[in-house]
């Protein structure tokens, strides 16, 4: 367990101490004056992924947790022990709404990828912005940035050899609106009237191609990239494509306790391969084969 500052007051009372959750407590949620006591706790739970920045080298860089929060775990990788909270400085870098659990590295060097969804007050519009990470959380530069249309849920992008990879789907949350559901995110979800669009950005000096577009309903939403590589005059990516409410109503208790039987033999969570055509912006999706074996090693990614 990654002790985290609310981890460790849960201890300290024995119980568990109001947070920030992604859906409501049960059986009882939280009481207004819990729901306050929340928004000063926020959260912090970053036991979902373990990254390392640098090389492999266990003496060289930094081992954190990360998530989807835009802060990260700075942890002792022997003992899981946390050595510090790292976050951008919303002084000088601006207020970031997400972030992403799934780093990148950066092909045929030791850099790390990741984005931060950024609040700009001047123009009340979101900023996808891609950072650079050397050995450290300090060590980061910003690759480059593109306006979004719209907040989107975006879990996770990918990256070939020159470029970084993201959907922007039609999916979003309403973080205003969090306080009439004390402050659960995934209440919040809806799903918008547009199509899902793609960017690419160029690693090597952060132009962003953009025009990629596509109304094919298996891209409403999608959870994970498990590959993109480029080939000839085209970028390809494979997407894990999903129900645009799963990550709301899937895992809710109450679903699963009393799940009906559909007697369907196919899942809802479907993997699609996506050509996007760097001359022409044509998105062709592809069906993906029902049974294959993922070459899970790090040597095919972005390949």
């Amino acid at each position: 367990m990654v002790e985290t500052g609310n981890y460790n007051k849960s201890v300290r009372s024995g119980d568990m101490v109001p947070t920030i959750t992604l859906a409501r407590v049960v059986p009882n949620d939280w009481t207004l004056f819990e729901v306050a006591e929340a928004v000063v706790n926020s959260y912090d739970n970053t036991n979902v992924m373990l990254w390392k920045l640098g090389p492999a080298d266990k003496n060289v860089g930094m081992y954190i947790a990360t998530t989807d929060y835009p802060y990260v775990h700075e942890i002792d990788p022997d003992t899981l022990a946390v050595r510090h909270k790292w976050g951008l400085n919303q002084l000088t870098d601006g207020m970031s709404l997400g972030s992403c659990s799934h780093w990148r590295r950066e092909v045929g060097t030791d850099n790390s990828l990741n984005f931060h969804m950024m609040y700009n007050p001047l123009t009340l519009h979101e900023e996808f912005v891609l950072y650079r990470f050397g050995n450290t959380w300090q060590d980061r530069e910003v690759v480059g940035k593109f306006v979004m249309p719209h907040n989107s849920i975006i879990h996770m992008f990918s990256n070939t050899v020159n470029y970084a990879v993201v959907a922007l789907y039609p999916i979003t949350m309403d973080f205003w609106g969090m306080a009439n559901h004390n402050m659960h995110p995934f209440e919040t979800i809806k799903k918008l009237d547009v199509n899902c669009q793609f960017y690419l950005m160029d690693l090597r000096d952060g132009h962003v191609i953009n025009g990629f577009e596509s109304d094919d309903p298996s891209l409403i939403f999608g959870t994970h990239h498990m590959n993109a590589w480029e080939e000839g005059d085209e970028v390809i990516v494979h997407l894990a494509t999903n129900p645009w409410n799963a990550m709301a109503e899937y895992q809710d208790i109450e679903n699963m306790l009393n799940w009906q039987e559909t007697g369907g033999d196919e899942a809802d969570w479907i993997m699609k391969k996506v050509r996007l055509n760097l001359k022409t912006r044509e998105v062709v999706v592809e069906e993906w084969p029902t049974f294959w074996t993922c070459p899970c090693s790090e040597q095919w990614t972005s390949r």
